[in-house]
């Protein structure tokens, strides 16, 4: 079910991601109302090709040429960057520079990772399940693809999050902030709960188990002497 907000009808966002995460990012605020502009590299986003839905989760955004990315900026309350990187296409963005355009906008950069010196790594949800250890999750002798794509689900549900944080602040402070979140710390908001899970799990089986009955001992009579 779809629950139009009146606050977010009035916010305009450009997504300049690519891949699931900032895509289902745009789902998301799509569908509470908000006007969402999607501008894609040269030669398409080719992870129309890559994802069989990727086109259903952008149904709500209204394709705009990068020509017209300057004056989107200028009017933008959001503008999400990052994602996952596709090979052979140059398509990143530096979260200052964009915001020197408009000193109100929000950038919600979503980063393969949570630590700075790997900012540069490739991102990849498959990846990042790999780095993460989730990919050894399901089968202890060897590794498996989750059937949930934890990491990106994961980062556009902080994503959101986080930007309405962001634009509630904005409301008191007139500024605007970048909001960073990564695959990787998408991927820890599903790992936690299912290692806690099954941790409790083992925790309440060994509580529960019944104990085995141990069979009493008859004492061994001591020896008779003969005189």
């Amino acid at each position: 079910m779809r629950t139009k907000l009146d606050a977010a009808s009035q916010l305009r966002v450009v997504i300049l991601g690519m891949g699931m995460s900032s895509a289902l990012v745009a789902k998301m605020v799509s569908e509470v109302g908000a006007s969402v502009f999607k501008v894609s590299p040269p030669g398409g986003d080719p992870f129309h090709e890559t994802y069989p839905t990727y086109g259903t989760w952008l149904e709500g955004c209204r394709e705009t040429p990068e020509a017209d990315l300057g004056a989107l900026l200028t009017t933008a309350d959001v503008c999400v960057i990052g994602g996952e990187d596709f090979p052979g296409v140059a398509w990143r963005f530096d979260a200052e520079d964009l915001r020197k355009q408009n000193p109100r906008l929000i950038i919600v950069d979503i980063r393969a990772y949570a630590f700075e010196s790997w900012r540069d790594r490739p991102s990849s949800d498959l990846l990042v399940q790999a780095v993460t250890g989730l990919t050894w999750d399901q089968c202890s002798d060897r590794p498996m693809v989750l059937a949930v794509p934890a990491p990106s689900i994961g980062a556009a549900l902080l994503a959101v999050l986080g930007t309405w944080c962001a634009l509630l602040q904005r409301e008191t402070s007139g500024e605007g902030q970048t909001v960073t979140t990564s695959l990787q710390q998408g991927a820890a908001l599903f790992w936690h709960q299912h290692w806690s899970i099954n941790q409790g799990v083992q925790t309440l089986d060994a509580q529960t188990a019944p104990t085995t009955p141990t069979t009493p001992t008859t004492p061994t009579p001591p020896a008779i002497r003969s005189a």
